[in-house]
């Protein structure tokens, strides 16, 4: 249904501007002295155009399988205050209205954020492949998309309060987090469906970079991870 939709809405685009170009050339042929200009057999959609269309469409449909969850830690190479030693996430895609399995084992080398009072933030950059090979960045709309999170230690006793003890027998939930290893095993969890979610949201390929900063460190560079997962609804 999406390639038969992206085939007529290229063949409109085509076809519009072909109607313009004839257009144009009638009302030059009109104003411009005879013999100046000729607008004979000036098609309304070319084969070139045709070929182009179809040719794209099939190899869309070729390439737009799902991507396969993945990681990598890209802080390893620079040296971050995190380590990310394995992650895993089922299934793939990730489907909207149902449960999803993950592990993750992180390491910190030294306690975050570096000062006591300190804060943390991450930048997201949220990418979104299109016609199954074009990876697009997405803007920050409504806090979702390539946003900058700031605050993380207030959001995290906010929603973890100091009485309320770590899962999965975590060394720590909150801020600040000692240097240690931090192993989720494996977990199931919902997926709730929001009324308010984007509608590029339902079903993509996905690309994720997280570069978090340690804010009472000037802004330093703690850790660096890349994803790739699909949502299907």
């Amino acid at each position: 249904t999406s390639s038969l939709a992206l085939e007529f809405a290229t063949t409109m685009r085509i076809d519009a501007r072909m109607r313009i170009v004839t257009l144009v050339c009638a009302v030059a042929a009109l104003t411009t002295a005879p013999g100046g200009v000729s607008c004979a057999r000036i098609p309304t959609q070319t084969e070139a155009d045709i070929n182009v269309v179809t040719n794209t469409n099939a190899d869309d449909l070729q390439k737009a399988k799902p991507v396969k969850f993945s990681y990598n830690d890209c802080g390893a190479t620079k040296g971050d205050t995190v380590a990310f030693k394995s992650l895993s996430l089922t299934p793939s895609p990730i489907v909207w209205g149902e449960n999803v399995t993950f592990s993750a084992d992180v390491a910190l080398k030294t306690a975050l954020p570096a000062s006591a009072g300190g804060d943390l933030s991450v930048s997201l950059t949220v990418k979104r492949r299109i016609l199954g090979k074009e990876w697009v960045k997405m803007p920050c709309v409504d806090n979702v998309g390539s946003c900058k999170v700031t605050g993380l230690c207030a959001k995290l006793s906010k929603e973890l309060p100091p009485s309320q003890p770590c899962p999965y027998g975590l060394p720590a939930c909150r801020c600040p987090f000692a240097a240690s290893e931090y192993d989720v095993p494996l977990t199931s969890l919902f997926v709730p469906v929001s009324p308010s979610l984007p509608s590029w949201l339902e079903d993509s390929s996905v690309y994720v970079e997280a570069i978090a900063h340690d804010e009472s460190g000037g802004g330093k560079e703690v850790a660096c991870l890349e994803l790739y997962f699909s949502l299907s609804k």
